[in-house]
């Protein structure tokens, strides 16, 4: 999507040049994420779906930045966030990518049997 990809290269260019951006940091950007997630259910509660979109778009863009941020220190990148989102995806909702239906009640059963051996091996 070119849109995703233009507002990716925004992020990673405003850490360059934006001294705010600058010093936001890490821990900065992720209490942003925070406080943009609670505007997100503010509008959701409010049933105010113009300003959900727009919160959302906030949320994305922060998250972003949280990425950026990660990937200056070199502790992980965007892509790595992304990957692991699909392991997850795949791993706790096998049924959907075979194009499986299943009931409420399987899906839940198959998805706290797959989240308890990852946390316990």
């Amino acid at each position: 999507m070119k849109e995703f990809e233009e507002l990716v290269e925004y992020c990673e260019k405003s850490h360059k040049l934006d001294p705010w951006v600058k010093e936001r940091g890490l821990k900065g950007y992720c209490k942003e994420l925070n406080d943009e997630a609670a505007e997100v259910m503010q509008a959701i509660e409010h049933n105010d779906f113009d300003n959900l979109k727009e919160e959302l778009g906030d949320v994305l863009h922060d998250l972003i930045h949280v990425c950026v941020c990660a990937k200056k220190e070199e502790l992980f990148d965007l892509n790595d966030v992304v990957k692991l989102a699909v392991k997850k995806f795949n791993n706790r909702k096998p049924y959907i990518k075979e194009g499986k239906p299943v009931t409420l009640e399987e899906a839940r059963a198959i998805w706290k049997k797959v989240k308890f051996e990852e946390k316990n091996g």
